[in-house]
């Protein structure tokens, strides 16, 4: 008899332990994704996220927003893709490339230079795009798409001037 009490105690603590194991695990995941998670998107949201309603970049380019890298890298990423072709046209999030647009991130760029890591990187593109030369737009994509960790969705080409006006029409960018 005492062995079947010390069985039963044995896995009633077994059970304990699990039980305070995974309470504990789920309340460190609700910490985690509270201070640095994001919802986890399909694709279809994630494009959908890139764009308010209008497609246009209000949300992207709010007074509020913190401009850190992942805000340039982000912004820079979206706004190429209206330059590119994507292997198996993975493209997901789209900005309107606009002069104004340009001319703000470069603005940005300028006042939070030295606290960003890949602050060179932005300039070098923001250089280019402010004179109008996107003959490098693959590199640029692929170059952030890089520093971001992409593995899904390199850029392969320039879209034809054709291609960009339908995937401008498409993505409804404003």
């Amino acid at each position: 008899m005492p062995e079947k009490r010390t069985e039963k105690r044995a896995a009633k603590g077994r059970l304990s332990i699990i039980a305070i194991s995974a309470a504990s695990l789920g309340l460190a995941g609700t910490l985690f994704f509270y201070l640095y998670g994001e919802p986890v998107q399909n694709q279809e949201q994630h494009a959908k996220a890139a764009t308010d309603q209008k497609g246009s970049a209000f949300h992207y380019f709010s007074a509020s927003r913190e401009w850190d890298d992942a805000a340039f890298q982000q912004v820079l990423h979206y706004m190429s893709h209206q330059k590119i072709a994507a292997h198996n046209n993975e493209k997901w999030g789209a900005i309107k490339i606009t002069e104004n647009r340009i001319g703000t991130l470069a603005d940005l760029l300028d006042k939070h230079y030295t606290e960003l890591e890949h602050a060179d990187v932005y300039k070098d593109i923001l250089s280019r795009w402010e004179s109008g030369d996107f003959s490098h737009a693959v590199l640029d994509h692929n170059s952030i798409w890089t520093i971001q960790g992409g593995t899904i969705g390199k850029a392969t080409r320039l879209l034809s001037s054709e291609e960009e006006e339908k995937y401008i029409k498409d993505e409804n960018l404003k």
